[in-house]
């Protein structure tokens, strides 16, 4: 076998192969890497969308368990009107072109 005898395009495609081949093993760890920011940070997210969910079922089973649902309903409403109140006696003092809110 001698030197004439090789495919041309086969080693052609072998030469393009070996020159792109660096490449190709830096793009894959470069996915890789991008996959576990990424995953890491939907599992993040996922965990505490978990948490607050599980906080929230738990709250809320046990208020509705020791409680009637006029008395949540009664203290939502208070705590509705001291939010206003707050909002009010903080704002009251301010002046927008001369009118006072």
């Amino acid at each position: 076998m001698s030197l004439l005898d090789v495919d041309f395009e086969q080693f052609l495609s072998e030469l393009l192969y070996a020159l792109l081949y660096p490449l190709e093993v830096i793009f894959r760890h470069l996915t890789n890497i991008i996959q576990i920011i990424i995953g890491a940070f939907v599992g993040l997210i996922s965990s505490l969308f978990t948490f607050f969910n599980s906080v929230y079922s738990m709250i809320s089973t046990f208020v509705s368990l020791w409680m009637p649902s006029v008395w949540i309903i009664l203290i939502l409403i208070m705590l509705g009107i001291a939010f206003v109140l707050r909002i009010y006696w903080f704002l009251k003092d301010i002046e927008i072109l001369g009118n006072k809110i």
